[in-house]
């Protein structure tokens, strides 16, 4: 196996109403779009 050092710059957002936080978390970024992800599982999660 080859040694690597893996340091990844990570946020994450979690919680109740979190995703009304993208759009200011997205213009921080300078992000102009965001891909969202989800399933029918994390629908029925809650």
């Amino acid at each position: 196996m080859v040694p690597f050092d893996f340091y990844p710059r990570t946020r994450i957002v979690f919680g109740p109403g979190a995703i009304a936080q993208l759009g200011a978390l997205a213009g921080e970024l300078g992000a102009r779009r965001a891909l969202v992800v989800s399933d029918r599982g994390v629908v029925q999660a809650g």
